[in-house]
C-alpha cells in the first residue's frame, strides 16, 4: 500500500529571524508550499541582501498562450510575513509577486496555519 500523503523532495535551507511567532510562521510556510508543490529557495544567498524577504517560493505551471498553443512557465512569489512585532517592509522592486500574510491577529497556531494554507495559492 502507499502512502497517501505528499512526499516533500528538497532540502529546505531557510534563514529566520524575528519574533519567535515570525520564525515559526516561516517554517511552516515553507512547509505548507512544499506540501503544495513548491520548491523553496536557498534563503541563505540572501543573507547578505538589504531587500532579503522572509521566503521565496516558486513552481513550474503551464499557461495557454493562444489557441492550443501552451507553454511552461516558472511562477515565483516571495513570502513576507507580517508581525505585530516586525512591520512590513517595503521592497523596492520585487523581481516577484508579494504575497504578505498578517499573523499579528492570530491568537493560536492553528490560526497562523490556516491563515498560511488559505494565502498561498
Amino acid at each position: 500500500m502507499t502512502s497517501e500523503g505528499k512526499r516533500i523532495n528538497h532540502i529546505f535551507h531557510l534563514v529566520v529571524n524575528g519574533g519567535e511567532w515570525h520564525r515559526y510562521a516561516i517554517l511552516l510556510a515553507a512547509e505548507i508550499a512544499a506540501s503544495k508543490g513548491y520548491q523553496t529557495e536557498d534563503m541563505t544567498r540572501w543573507t547578505h541582501n538589504p531587500y532579503q524577504p522572509d521566503l521565496i517560493i516558486r513552481t513550474e505551471d503551464r499557461f495557454r498562450t493562444g489557441g492550443a498553443h501552451r507553454k511552461n512557465a516558472t511562477v515565483t512569489y516571495w513570502v513576507e510575513i507580517v508581525d505585530s512585532s516586525d512591520p512590513p517592509r517595503e521592497f523596492v522592486r520585487a523581481p516577484a509577486e508579494i504575497l504578505k500574510i498578517d499573523i499579528a491577529k492570530c491568537k493560536t497556531l492553528e490560526e497562523v496555519v490556516s491563515l498560511i494554507k488559505e494565502r498561498i495559492p
